[in-house]
């Protein structure tokens, strides 16, 4: 985060659920977008908080200025196959209607069978140690790290 302030204007809360906040902000005139994070100590995660909105203009210009970082990592930093894997898509996830009363396990596996499961890197302990990624995904009551 030191190093990505220098070169982006960016002030940077981030709110470990153990440490406290730690700010980091760009030197210079302009004004810095805020962005805040939410930091798992235990799950060595940093989550954005779901509820932070960034302006059209704002996330345009950071795209603009990183771009060319943006693509050098998905080049050199993400396997192949990773970039080959589609995650699931809105109209997808849109697409499965939940019937009206009791729901009997043969919907539950129609359903599971029929939606793109996600490539999934943050669970290192069911994943095989030689495997980049499983396809998982969360299912009933997760807690939600992103809200901080």
């Amino acid at each position: 985060l030191r190093l990505l302030v220098r070169e982006v204007p960016l002030k940077v809360e981030l709110r470990g659920m153990l440490s406290g906040t730690e700010v980091f902000e760009s030197p210079g005139e302009e004004t810095p977008l805020l962005v805040v994070l939410a930091y798992a100590e235990g799950l060595q995660e940093v989550h954005p908080l779901q509820e932070q909105l960034v302006d059209k203009g704002d996330a345009r210009r950071l795209k603009e200025v990183l771009s060319e970082r943006i693509a050098t990592c998905r080049e050199h930093c993400m396997p192949e196959c990773m970039l080959e894997h589609r995650q699931p898509s809105k109209l997808e996830d849109r697409a499965i209607v939940i019937p009206d009363g009791p729901i009997n396990p043969e919907f539950v596996w129609k359903t599971l069978e029929s939606i793109t499961w996600p490539a999934c890197t943050s669970r290192a302990n069911v994943k095989p140690a030689d495997a980049l990624f499983i396809q998982a995904f969360p299912m009933g009551m997760v807690n939600n790290y992103r809200r901080g």
